[in-house]
């Protein structure tokens, strides 16, 4: 036999938990019993459904610190500044080893 699961959310039951543990919504006695409104908004929960809405929040407020911003964008800066000094040396290099080639040969 299955463990019974939360009427609001569908998270299976472990053991004897008066309220879910995902949603918080009480435990019903009628395992087969459904909400009132089954088309009615889930209030507490996350992305796609599942998830504490809490834990997400504080996630997102530590993620976009303006410290984490500005350090994220700086790395950023010296990534892309990077990467257009490699492309310089490689097109210098193309251009000295084709004047190189072209003076050895003699054209």
């Amino acid at each position: 036999m299955m463990s019974p699961q939360c009427s609001t959310c569908g998270a299976y039951y472990t053991g004897q938990e008066t309220v879910c543990q995902r949603c918080g919504s009480p435990r019903v006695s009628n395992p087969y019993q459904t909400n009132s409104n089954p088309y009615q908004t889930q209030q507490n929960q996350g992305v796609y459904g599942a998830g504490n809405v809490n834990a997400q929040q504080n996630w997102m407020q530590n993620y976009f610190t303006p410290q984490r911003i500005v350090r994220r964008w700086v790395i950023g800066r010296i990534i892309g500044l990077g990467i257009v000094v490699v492309m310089f040396l490689a097109c210098a290099a193309y251009c000295l080893l084709a004047g190189g080639l072209a003076a050895l040969s003699g054209h």
